[in-house]
């Protein structure tokens, strides 16, 4: 599963197919998905070796069914049974595999329901779906689930009922496209926004354009691919592609960072950050009473900032989020962090393509902040699949 020269990876799969016959090969089966897990520029992922092998070696069986039976018994199906966390490591290979199988989680909420297991995961995935409408797409989301399905915290039983009651009263076209994302934003907008949750995705759509019209907003120059005279960071660039709750997520994100405290703490942050070289700074952004931090009297909305450990610092334009912005962060609207390396760094308003990553492999609601001139930031949502809006300036002051 680890193997780096990629012709034998290719061999070993060749190979098993030439043998698939022989029942023993099976126990290939967990060591193919985490080979297939890891991503590689070629060949597609409809062509790779380890896709072939594992057809052959299950005739009959939906890929997206192997390897979600590797999820769920890693051990037979050749995980290493011994106390080096082997079936842990299948496990969230073959999850994250089937975050580019299965994107949407369809095929994984019918498997899921279908499973009579004691495994406390898959009775999280099926609470998650019978419950607020998603399943967990990729790996970190699957671990985002674990933390919130933690009854232990009563502050998280008390938001799954909340968050399960709001996701109740949706209409059938809201609930298309649903993720774990999209959740918190729709349990706060139930009680602070209730005409946004019977709006339609058009509705919300204008409201958004209404919102960013005579707004200020800055779009990146640097770093576009070589066909790409401009970036993409309007609404109308992504119309099509925007779920209903996309457009809800992203007026609430819009409508946290206008509050006072809250832009007061970001430029807090941001001149912290720019005193910084080593890295980029980031953080979270909850509704008040979610975050267990402290905010200012009467706000709506709490953040906190995260500085990443001295072994997690890359450089000053990569953002390593510690893994404390994750576990801390079930209940959280979103991920934010900054772009300040100047006071004038226009040029970098929007996020890179690791930040893009990011979004793609977490699963949350991003934001990133940066620098344009003094006394501004300009402030780009993003999330998984590349999507990115220019929500225009935010002034310290203001």
């Amino acid at each position: 599963p680890t193997e780096g020269q990629w012709s034998v990876v290719v061999d070993f799969c060749k190979a098993m197919e030439q043998r698939a016959k022989d029942e023993a090969w099976k126990d290939q089966t967990a060591s193919l998905v985490r080979s297939y897990a890891r991503k590689v520029p070629l060949p597609p992922d409809e062509d790779r070796p380890e896709r072939d092998a594992l057809l052959a070696l299950h005739p009959g069986k939906d890929l997206a069914a192997i390897v979600f039976d590797v999820f769920v018994r890693p051990s037979e199906n050749g995980a290493p049974k011994i106390p080096d966390d082997s079936a842990e490591k299948s496990r969230q290979a073959a999850w994250d595999l089937l975050g580019r199988i299965d994107p949407d989680g369809s095929k994984r909420t019918v498997l899921a329901s279908g499973e009579h297991s004691s495994d406390p995961a898959i009775k999280e995935i099926n609470k998650c779906a019978r419950d607020l409408g998603v399943v967990p797409i990729t790996g970190s989301e699957l671990a985002w689930l674990h933390g919130i399905a933690d009854e232990k915290d009563k502050r998280n039983a008390a938001w799954w009922s909340a968050a399960t009651q709001s996701v109740g009263t949706l209409r059938a076209d809201q609930k298309a496209g649903l993720q774990l994302r999209h959740i918190e934003p729709i349990r706060w907008a139930a009680t602070n926004h209730s005409e946004w949750l019977s709006a339609s995705r058009e509705r919300l759509l204008a409201e958004l354009n209404t919102r960013l019209a005579g707004r200020r907003i800055w779009l990146k120059t640097e770093g576009l691919g070589a066909m790409e005279e401009k970036s993409k960071e309007t609404p109308k660039d992504w119309e099509a592609k925007f779920a209903w709750g996309d457009l809800l997520a992203v007026l609430v994100i819009d409508e946290a960072i206008r509050q006072p405290s809250v832009i007061a703490e970001l430029f807090k942050q941001a001149a912290m950050d720019q005193q910084d070289a080593t890295t980029e700074y980031g953080g979270v952004l909850w509704a008040a009473e979610q975050g267990g931090v402290e905010t200012q009297k009467g706000g709506k909305f709490a953040l906190r900032g995260y500085q990443p450990r001295t072994t997690e610092r890359k450089d000053d334009r990569t953002f390593m989020a510690p893994e404390e912005m994750f576990t801390d962060s079930g209940r959280s609207l979103g991920h934010y962090h900054f772009h300040v390396q100047t006071p004038n760094n226009r040029d970098y308003a929007g996020p890179g393509r690791g930040d893009l990553e990011y979004a793609a492999n977490h699963g949350r609601n991003c934001v990133v902040l940066t620098s344009v001139r003094e006394g501004a930031m300009d402030a780009d949502y993003y999330l998984r699949g590349g999507i990115v809006v220019d929500l225009g300036e935010i002034v310290i002051g203001k």
